[in-house]
């Protein structure tokens, strides 16, 4: 097997080992009881208060309390959906490009993260306390979406580059005849 194949291969096994743990990691905080899940958003919101009180002491996130503090947790958790969608649609897109090159380039990385999205929703509804919300599906299917335009823009990016330097040393390669 020539070295071009064995690359492939092993890129396109970690590209899938690493979508899987992805995929795990949100079934995981899925299957989070209300408690649970209520603790670690918290966390993270002090967290992220924390950091804003040394860069920017005066402003709405550093300095919110009660509702206001509930809002910046809710917003916190909307994009928290938003950006865990967005990381498996890309690798989703990534780890089907690295099998292949042809066929519905954007249909199948895409389906994929939406038909995650919904079972993620599904397992709330079971899991005690937490409830399906069709919110949360629309965000993890725009972050899902938006992965995916990433991962084609940074292939189609490597491709444009790839083919400019190939035509270059092909061009050079002419020259010196």
């Amino acid at each position: 097997m020539d070295k071009k194949k064995v690359i492939k291969y092993v890129v396109a096994g970690v590209l899938t080992a690493a979508t899987i743990a992805i995929i795990a990691w949100i079934f995981s905080n899925s299957l989070k009881v209300a408690e649970a899940s209520a603790a670690q958003s918290d966390s993270f919101t002090q967290k992220v208060q924390d950091v804003f009180k040394v860069i920017a002491p005066n402003s709405f996130i550093a300095t919110a309390t009660g509702p206001d503090f509930d809002a910046l947790e809710n917003g916190i958790r909307v994009l928290a959906h938003f950006c865990e969608f967005a990381l498996l649609g890309g690798m989703c897109f990534w780890t089907y490009r690295a099998y292949t090159d042809k066929g519905i380039w954007m249909v199948a990385p895409f389906s994929g993260s939406a038909l995650i999205a919904l079972v993620d929703e599904i397992l709330q509804h079971f899991t005690p306390n937490r409830a399906f919300e069709w919110v949360d599906i629309l965000t993890d299917v725009g972050g899902a979406w938006a992965g995916c335009l990433f991962a084609w823009g940074t292939v189609s990016i490597a491709l444009l580059v790839y083919r400019k330097i190939k035509a270059k040393k092909e061009r050079k390669a002419e020259s010196e005849l």
